[in-house]
Order: structure tokens, then sequence, then C-alpha cells
């Protein structure tokens, strides 16, 4: 393999393509499901998801953009590894404590921990692919994606599709996971330097206070995305569940094409920023948020008319009966698109500790609007809590936008 590092337009390209095939992969997998089972499986290959998320992403570090960052290598990539690889196994093991004690049936408690398991070899994959990140092949990344993502539909959908059964089919997206890990990542990895377990207590020490609040921060904006699926799931079924999850993740499928927008904007507003041009930083981004608005009001228009008709179409008849719901939860998706953007431009203007604030308040006002809104309105109140969450969180990101904005300018 040529250690040639690849231009900034290549890897860009290649970073998006492999993202948007992943997350188009993993929505194909809920419309399988969606297809050739129930809404009831659905609903717990979501609850899978929503449980093992939060408690990933907090054992995960963000271990992969710190040894991005790492561009001294004060860390050896081993202790990067060796880290993962201990903070995976915890979660799985917290995964099997969790579900012991999680009040649902037994075939869904061992689907769950299936998934955990496969998780924990897609977050070693993960680790892999941060030492190609920092070597500037994002080319290595993106083909690992590909791989895992069309190995694994192809999987789940023969498994699911002979078997009828959620569980062969996690199954069977284990076993991708592992293959891909071993055969690919793994091996790449290995032909380019010795991957062991290297521990040293204290500089373990040191990577984990240093990338702990960086898990926190993957917590938290986890937990926000989750806790209505939480509610739903306590408050109502499993089958109530799977049809919210079906619709939202039609919505959250547009977040990766703003995700797309903001990789292209971001280094531009941060030199409009830095170089003080306000009026040019705020003009930006509101023509960015006005393109947003305006191509999200053609889109609700015609979910409002042939919502139902869609849901159906992609998914199936048991569906059918929520187009308003899917309505109202497009609406809280134009405040979650515009949300990004404003993300983005805080993050432009590299104040970054104000970030883990607002979302730590967004989850609290999260929690107590569903208390009060979900249990009475079900899905639909799942969608006013979008809205209503969505609005309050950019009134804040714009007010303190304008603030940072005045303060740059002193």
């Amino acid at each position: 393999m040529k250690d040639v590092k690849l231009s900034l337009k290549a890897n860009t390209v290649w970073n998006l393509s492999g993202s948007l095939i992943q997350a188009f992969s993993n929505w194909i997998i809920l419309i399988i499901i969606a297809k050739l089972s129930t809404a009831e499986m659905v609903g717990v290959f979501t609850l899978g998801l929503a449980i093992t998320a939060p408690l990933l992403l907090l054992m995960r570090f963000h271990l992969r953009n710190a040894i991005t960052s790492d561009v001294g290598y004060k860390y050896s990539f081993n202790e990067y590894y060796t880290l993962r690889t201990y903070s995976s196994i915890l979660f799985v093991i917290s995964m099997i404590i969790i579900m012991f004690f999680y009040s649902i049936d037994t075939y869904s408690q061992i689907t769950i921990i299936v998934l955990s398991i496969g998780k924990y070899f897609e977050s070693m994959s993960d680790i892999m692919q941060g030492y190609w990140q920092r070597e500037e092949r994002l080319d290595i990344v993106a083909k690992s994606r590909v791989i895992n993502a069309l190995a694994s539909v192809i999987a789940f959908t023969i498994t699911l599709w002979y078997t009828n059964s959620l569980l062969y089919g996690v199954c069977s997206l284990a076993l991708i996971w592992i293959l891909v890990y071993y055969m690919y990542d793994y091996r790449l990895v290995k032909k380019k330097q010795d991957v062991k377990l290297e521990f040293s207590k204290g500089k373990q020490m040191k990577l984990l206070r240093l990338t702990i609040p960086l898990g926190v921060a993957q917590l938290i904006a986890s937990l926000n995305a989750n806790i209505p699926r939480y509610f739903i799931e306590y408050f109502f079924d499993l089958t109530t569940l799977g049809i919210f999850a079906a619709i939202i993740y039609i919505i959250t499928a547009g977040i990766n094409f703003v995700i797309a927008i903001e990789a292209a904007i971001i280094p531009g507003l941060s030199r409009l920023f830095a170089a003080k041009e306000m009026s040019q930083f705020k003009k930006y981004i509101m023509k960015l948020n006005t393109l947003i608005i305006v191509g999200c009001i053609i889109v609700s228009i015609v979910i409002y008319n042939y919502g139902s008709f869609i849901l159906e179409l992609i998914y199936s008849s048991e569906y059918s009966g929520y187009g308003f719901e899917f309505f109202v939860i497009f609406i809280g998706g134009i405040f979650m698109y515009v949300n990004k953007i404003m993300e983005t431009a805080l993050t432009a203007t590299r104040i970054f500790k104000v970030q883990p604030y607002i979302n730590a308040l967004i989850m609290v006002m999260t929690v107590v609007f569903s208390f009060i809104i979900v249990p009475k309105h079900g899905i639909l109140g799942a969608g006013y809590l979008l809205i209503i969450t969505g609005l309050i969180q950019l009134l804040i990101r714009v007010i303190i936008l304008e603030i940072l904005c005045k303060e740059n300018l002193k």
C-alpha cells in the first residue's frame, strides 16, 4: 500500500460517499424489517439502537477524533487501541446487565445483546479508521464503510427473508461486522504497524481524562435524539415505537445532506468570523437557512397531501394511517436542519465550550416536555416535542451567536 496522502478534495469526496452509503444502508435495513416483518419488530430493532447508542458513544470517548487531531503523536496508536478495547468490553458487559433488568421479553433481550456484541466490533473498526483518517487516507475508511453497508444489507435481507427472525437477522449483522473488522480494518492497519494492547495505567488515565468530555458530549447528543423513543416505548408499546422510528428515520436521513453542506461551509464561515466580517458571516448563514427552509416547505406540502401514500409505498399499509403524524414530525425536522446549520456557525467561532451546555439544557427540556406531551398524544406528541424543543434550541443558538458576533467586533 502506497504511503500517499490524498488531497483535501479527494478525502472529502471519499468521506461523503462512504458516510451517505452507510446512512442509506441503515435506512434500507429498517425498510426491510418493515416490509418483511411487523412494526413491532421495527420497534425491537429501534429500541436496541436507542439503548446501545448513548452508552456506546460515551464508551467510545470520541477516540477516533482524538487520534485524528493528535498530529504530534503524543499518544501511540496502541494506547488509543487499548483504551477502545477495554471501554468496548465494558460497554458489552454493561449492556448485558441492563438487559437483565430491562422489562422486555427474553427474545428481545437476546436480540439487543447480540446487537451489542456486533457494535463492539463496529467500534473496533472505528478506531482502526481513526488511524487512516490521521494519515489522510479517507479512501480506505470509505471502502470499509461501503463494504460493511452492502454486505450488511445483503446478509440481513437474506437471513430475515429465509428465517423471518429478527434475532437471526441481527446475528447476520454482527457476523458481517466481525468479518469486516478482522478481514479489512484490522488487517490493513496490521500491515503498517504492530497492533497490540499497550496498557500503562498512568497514560491510560491521562488519555481517559482528556477524552471523556468528548464522550459525555456525544452521550448528551444521543440522548437528545433518543429520549422520545424511550417515552413512546415506555408509555405505549414496541409497535408504536416501530412506527415512530420508521417515520422519523425519513426525516433524520436528511441530516446527512445537511452534514455534507456543513463540511463545505465551515472553512468559509471560520475565515469570515476570524476576519471580523460579521455582516457577510450572518448573510451566509441566512442564505443557507433560507434555501433549506424553502426546500422543506415544498417537501412539507407534498407530505401534507401524500404522506400516507408515501409511508405505505416505502414501508407497508401498516404505516399508512399516520400521514398527519408524518407531516408534524417533518415540521420538527425543519428545525433539526436549521439547528444543524446554526451549530456549524457556532463551531466556526471556535468557542467550543458553549455547545455542551446548550445540548444539556435541551436534554432537560426534552425530558420535561416528553413527560407532559408524549403520554397524552403518542407519536403526534413526539412530533410536537420536536417542534417545541427545536424552536427553543434555535432561539438559544441565535441569541448566543449574536452575542459572540458582537464580542468579536470589540
